[in-house]
């Protein structure tokens, strides 16, 4: 495929905490997987040979044996299929440095940018979104989904309190071009429409119901001319709102010759993408940008928050076999099936003791498990051992912990290297206030 993936691996996760104080962002597990195997594999089965991941040089080691010790348990489906590093040495935030990597990369590679988020899981076949962005020779084509909320309890006051980022979106009906995107927050009483837009697109959806999956086919040209015409780091904030202004500005951003040609045809054709005045083929400007909505059947998740953390937990297990995972889903030897059905993931090594029960959780690895212990909709992360009689429902403990005998917990989370002691919480959270973050 003519596109260069680019796995964007590089963010700490603040909005993950406290389950990212102790571990990259990108090594969270999802269902006993590092998060950003997900990703990675979804271009494998997509066809992909050649990843570009950009990463924190610190994380480098990590993150090559984290996947190295993944492909022995699950090989990669494409011949060929291999990954690079692409390092930033400075210690950067969510969104920080995510477009000067990009404009980095499109400076020594030939091809558009297909470019993924380490916290996105999807099964939307890439192709649909690589065939729009090709056939309009898009400057931008992004991945969008439905607003969702998890559903059920959740671990945590903080959990309860994050709200989702909403944004009002404008697309053209006709062509799905993605018109503008503006945070929900910052025009809370009125848009402003310029009059190009609206003699461009009389037809116009606005919707406050999408949100963006941080999947993206970047046009290698519209990179290399944004050093000359702003100064953009991040991608989301910056570049994006960037790309989707110049639409309606004069001027258009340099193209190759095939691209150019392709215009030509399409100009000297009949074909037209829009009605309602004489202009040709999208409106005779060459920056251009679609959006892709999944489809309400396909998984499209984004584990950017705890909640939607611990919800992509909850549903990863009904998709294991789409993404070569069966082998997660065995009940571990010496252990009774009465004890863990099907509904958890369960890693390896996992010592249990007798009448101890585990259901709808993921159970990390090297984990112990006392006697008389109930586990409900739980995520139990490596190394994490809770003694007798325990009850645990709807919480999450990072690994390293230790939770007392007859402990009782109920929509809690427990950050790493934590001691639970004797007795009843709910709905707290047990934490350092200043971890450091390795």
């Amino acid at each position: 495929m003519n596109f260069q993936p680019v796995l964007l691996a590089a963010g700490r996760g603040e909005r993950l905490a406290p389950v990212s104080d102790k571990t990259p962002k990108c090594l969270i597990p999802i269902g006993n997987v590092p998060m950003l195997w997900y990703p990675l594999r979804s271009l494998d089965l997509a066809g992909f040979s050649d990843v570009l991941i950009v990463i924190l040089k610190s994380y480098e080691s990590k993150i090559s044996s984290a996947l190295d010790h993944m492909q022995k348990k699950v090989p990669w489906k494409t011949e060929g299929f291999h990954y690079k590093f692409h390092s930033i040495v400075e210690n950067i935030g969510e969104e920080e440095g995510t477009a000067t990597s990009l404009l980095n990369i499109a400076s020594v590679r030939k091809n558009d940018l297909l470019v993924i988020s380490c916290d996105l899981i999807t099964d939307v076949p890439l192709k649909s979104l690589i065939e729009k962005h090709t056939l309009h020779r898009a400057t931008l084509t992004c991945l969008m989904k439905k607003l969702s909320k998890p559903e059920g309890a959740l671990p945590g006051v903080r959990s309860k309190a994050i709200a989702k980022e909403n944004n009002v979106v404008g697309i053209d009906e006709k062509s799905d071009g993605l018109l503008f995107i503006y945070a929900a927050a910052d025009h809370k009483d009125h848009i402003n429409l310029t009059q190009t837009m609206l003699t461009r697109y009389p037809r116009m959806l606005l919707t406050s119901q999408l949100e963006d999956c941080h999947l993206y086919c970047i046009s290698r040209e519209a990179l290399l001319s944004v050093p000359h015409a702003t100064n953009c780091h991040s991608l989301r904030t910056e570049l994006i709102p960037h790309l989707l202004t110049h639409q309606y500005t004069p001027g258009d951003f340099s193209i190759d010759e095939d691209k150019l040609s392709m215009d030509l045809v399409t100009k000297l054709s009949s074909w037209t993408d829009h009605t309602g005045d004489m202009h040709g083929p999208y409106h005779d400007t060459k920056t251009r940008c679609y959006v892709h909505v999944a489809e309400s059947h396909n998984l499209c998740l984004r584990s950017n928050t705890v909640p939607d953390f611990y919800e992509a937990n909850k549903q990863i297990g009904a998709y294991t076999q789409h993404f070569g995972l069966g082998s997660f889903h065995k009940i571990p030897e010496g252990l009774k099936r009465s004890q863990a059905g099907n509904d958890s993931m369960l890693g390896d090594r996992l010592n249990m003791g007798d009448k101890s029960s585990i259901k709808k959780s993921m159970i990390g690895s090297c984990c112990e498990i006392g006697d008389k212990v109930k586990i409900n909709n739980c995520i139990i992360m490596d190394n994490v051992k809770i003694k007798d009689s325990c009850v645990l429902q709807t919480c999450i403990i990072c690994e390293n912990s230790i939770i007392d005998e007859k402990a009782e917990l109920k929509e809690c989370i427990i950050g790493a290297k934590q001691t639970v002691p004797t007795g009843k919480m709910t709905n707290e959270v047990l934490a350092d206030d200043e971890d450091e973050f390795i």
